[in-house]
């Protein structure tokens, strides 16, 4: 009994890395991401951290990864149109004000509204797109 022990141990590990299906992550020359069972020849594929339902169906597992992959380019795509707002903003708060004087000698700032409109266009999208 002693003997089978680490056998039976060994079978056992080797079952459980079977069972365990690797998921691979990769994006394609348009910037689509994809994630598959098996890695593709010809472009660099990085393991994913998913687990996938090894008794689901086939079809059932590509939905997933199909979701999943959709799931991630919307978060890439909000994260860039986060930074997009977030670099409007910081361009508008850079520019120096303009300074009029009338009349009276009296110095007033020059408020551009196209740079306003900018601004608050810019906040509406971090707004939208960024993480709180």
């Amino acid at each position: 009994m002693k003997k089978s022990l680490p056998l039976l141990a060994s079978l056992m590990l080797v079952s459980l890395a079977a069972s365990a299906q690797a998921i691979y992550k990769w994006t394609d020359e348009k910037g689509q991401l994809h994630y598959s069972e098996v890695p593709p020849a010809n472009v660099k594929a990085s393991k994913a951290d998913i687990k996938v339902d090894k008794s689901a169906s086939q079809i059932e597992r590509a939905k997933f990864l199909a979701d999943k992959a959709k799931e991630d380019q919307e978060a890439a795509r909000r994260h860039a149109m986060c930074l997009a707002g977030f670099r409007e903003i910081t361009m508008l708060q850079a520019q120096r004000p303009v300074y009029t004087t009338n009349d009276k000698g009296e110095h007033s700032i020059k408020v551009d509204p196209a740079n306003q409109a900018n601004a608050i266009a810019a906040q509406k999208q971090m707004r939208k797109n960024c993480d709180s």
